[in-house]
């Protein structure tokens, strides 16, 4: 068995260490790192000691409880069921069972405990307060007064069986007693719960542990996606050899979007502002739009100009860079529905708007100023990142060679600026996603829980008027194996296929396989949200949750649905008003009718001719 050597041999010796030399002819080494556990070895014609032999128990309580803590975690592990006392007193009985509190103790409960609740509510406040008022739930006002404590459970020592210790001819003093054994054992103890019964920890999901680890993203998220959106399609638009013309795609969009127009003039006005684009989107990608589609440009051009008024005193969204946007697409919208049916859109300008993307001088700044926003976000966020498993990332981002600024007052809208814009903006975008992977495949390496509080939740108890009403069980955390997972537990085989496909993927080169196609969703969610990240999408795809994180929906999804039920709304309202128009035309029709004639029926005949 090889020894382990001092620390500072170790240093010496290692190569990297704080004496050593970091350099190509550093001495291959093996040595044993050193861990917080040491363990006495014992050999013939050793003398033991008291502090050996405590050594060896010590070493085997700490590797034990560790593994309690770690492997398990704090919590209930069977048994231990609090139920109402049968004889409706101010106690619970606690049943037999086992739990393990965050230190790794073991609690154990070997027969049923009667525990007066009352009794450790006043025995809690005179530890509090110092005195023992007779202030215990229900003295305040009989029957009113409801009260929630949790009933907690703790480990304690005690130590007994004393012995006198053998002579060792000390010569100072004489020897006193020493105990002889530890017995573990436990005790009960109640906390006030001030928002009562069913109120559990909240637990965060998968992806909001992805969002705690990437930090405040506000500002930068819409920054990101609006960058994300134009990256490959200005990288496309400044290659001429790429081809954007018309497709049946296109074709298919463009009859879509006239339909939805037409059928539905009255819709939200984001809704219509999305049928425009695309229907911009497939006209401009026509070499003789005017011939070959002289209806789609009629709709373009009434479905524009209305827009166009409605937004100017209430804009779509608060948001003023989608504001900017949204004015920059009607804009060239118009422009290429012109009723000359010439077009005044730069070619730069028609390959962008080709795509679903508005490029005016406005936006041109906007997309600068993102690049500048987000470079310096990346910066500090990759700085001061504790740990990552992107070694090379900060590189990378140091390695984008910006635009000049002043390229930023140039109003060429050249094939060159546009390259330049992309050459920033998709490597941009890959860094910012590499930081996102990095952080969503620490899910994989979950940090070892901190020990914050040894006590045990048992139950939440109700008392009123000094006798328990209600006990509530479900707000009781758990031991179960895999500790540090926590939730993600029963979502760890999902997550291992996820990180399989993407965490050690390959790495391509940024931009590779750009093809010009319709950028879809471009105003769809909200601005800030995050949820919409590829791989968050792909990450909460995976879990089979959505991507706003556990059982809520994303900004995104809950935007989406108020917007359809806003439509299905005034659809209805609609119906409503004609429904109406028809009932009172018909009311008025039955009252200029003329009143009819009674004619009186004779029974049985007339007997006779008249």
């Amino acid at each position: 068995m090889t020894a382990i050597g001092s620390e500072a041999a170790l240093r010496a010796n290692s190569g990297c260490g704080c004496g050593g030399q970091c350099a190509g002819q550093a001495r291959q080494i093996s040595l044993p790192t050193a861990s917080s556990f040491v363990r006495p070895r014992f050999f013939t014609g050793q003398l033991l000691c008291a502090e050996d032999l405590q050594a060896n128990v010590g070493y085997v309580l700490d590797t034990a409880r560790m593994r309690n803590r770690l492997m398990f975690g704090a919590g209930v592990v069977c048994g231990l069921a609090v139920a109402c006392d049968p004889c409706d007193g101010p106690g619970v009985l606690v049943a037999p069972g086992y739990a393990l509190d965050c230190s790794g103790h073991d609690l154990m409960v070997a027969c049923a405990q009667r525990v007066d609740i009352v009794a450790l509510a006043r025995e809690a406040r005179a530890r509090v307060t110092g005195t023992d008022c007779d202030r215990t739930p229900g003295h305040a006002e009989q029957g009113s007064d409801l009260r929630s404590y949790g009933l907690y459970i703790r480990y304690e020592e005690e130590l007994t069986d004393p012995l006198a210790p053998y002579p060792a001819g000390e010569p100072c003093g004489t020897a006193v007693c020493e105990a002889s054994r530890v017995r573990e054992g436990l005790r009960f103890l109640v906390r006030p719960m001030p928002d009562g019964c069913g109120h559990p920890r909240p637990r965060r999901s998968p992806l909001q542990r992805v969002l705690d680890c990437l930090g405040d993203t506000t500002g930068v998220a819409a920054r990101v996606r609006r960058l994300r959106d134009y990256a490959e399609a200005l990288a496309a638009a400044a290659d001429r050899g790429i081809d954007i013309s018309l497709t049946e795609d296109d074709r298919r969009r463009v009859s879509a979007s006239v339909g939805a127009l037409a059928s539905r003039p009255d819709a939200p006005g984001r809704e219509r502002l999305e049928h425009v684009r695309a229907l911009a989107a497939g006209i401009v990608r026509s070499d003789h739009p005017e011939k070959e589609f002289p209806k789609e440009l009629e709709v373009l051009r009434t479905a524009a100009r209305r827009l166009t008024e409605e937004v100017a005193g209430h804009p779509l969204w608060e948001d003023r860079h989608r504001v900017l946007l949204a004015g920059a697409l009607l804009t060239q919208s118009l422009a290429t529905a012109r009723e000359t049916g010439t077009t005044t859109l730069s070619e730069p300008e028609r390959r962008m708007l080709a795509q679903g993307l508005p490029l005016t001088q406005a936006v041109r700044r906007t997309l600068y100023a993102d690049l500048d926003r987000v470079r310096v976000w990346l910066r500090a966020a990759l700085e001061t990142m504790a740990s990552t498993t992107d070694c090379e990332l900060l590189d990378r981002l140091l390695r984008i060679r910006f635009p000049e600024p002043e390229s930023k007052a140039d109003r060429s809208d050249t094939h060159a600026e546009l390259g330049a814009l992309a050459a920033a903006a998709v490597p941009l975008v890959d860094v910012w996603r590499r930081h996102v992977l990095a952080c969503a495949c620490r899910l994989l390496t979950p940090p070892c829980a901190p020990c914050e509080d040894e006590d045990v939740l048992l139950a939440c108890v109700e008392v009123r008027d000094c006798v328990v009403v209600r006990v509530c069980a479900a707000d009781r955390p758990l031991a179960l194996p895999g500790a540090a997972w926590g939730d993600l537990l029963p979502l760890l085989p999902r997550l291992r296929a996820w990180a399989d496909e993407v965490c050690c993927a390959p790495d391509t080169a940024p931009g590779h396989g750009i093809a010009p196609a319709f950028r879809e969703g471009l105003f769809a969610g909200a601005p800030d949200d995050i949820g919409d990240d590829p791989v968050l999408s792909g990450l909460a795809r995976a879990l089979g949750s959505p991507a706003g994180g556990g059982a809520r929906a994303s900004v995104s999804e809950l935007t989406d649905r108020v917007a359809r039920l806003s439509a299905l709304v005034d659809e209805l309202d609609s119906r409503l008003q004609e429904e109406r128009r028809l009932f009172e035309e018909r009311v008025q029709a039955l009252e200029k009718r003329p009143p009819a004639r009674k004619t009186a029926k004779r029974a049985g005949g007339t007997g006779g001719g008249s």
